[in-house]
């Protein structure tokens, strides 16, 4: 598994006659049994891997992760329902609240 499209700016004071590319894929190091697992998820059940944070120890970087599933065409319809109805009371009280 690697980590793709992110970037990682190389430390300024590590070197200063090579430079990196910062958007490089980063081979993640996880056990099979992980990997299995999150393949099984990421493709049969339409789960996505989500990097929640980047900690360093040394030179090492640790990425944590979790699956994130999407929304459906309902739940945005909802949504999109909630969201005019709070636009349209916004407008009825300020049209109401006139001085």
């Amino acid at each position: 598994m690697y980590l793709c499209n992110s970037i990682i700016q190389p430390l300024k004071t590590t070197s200063n006659h090579f430079s990196c590319d910062s958007t490089r894929k980063r081979k993640l190091l996880l056990h099979k049994n992980e990997i299995n697992y999150l393949s099984l998820k990421k493709n049969q059940l339409g789960y996505t891997l989500i990097a929640l944070s980047l900690l360093w120890k040394k030179s090492w970087c640790k990425l944590s992760f979790g699956l994130a599933k999407g929304k459906n065409k309902i739940d945005k319809r909802e949504e999109n329902k909630q969201n005019t109805w709070k636009k349209e009371k916004l407008r009825i009280l300020k049209k109401t609240n006139i001085n």
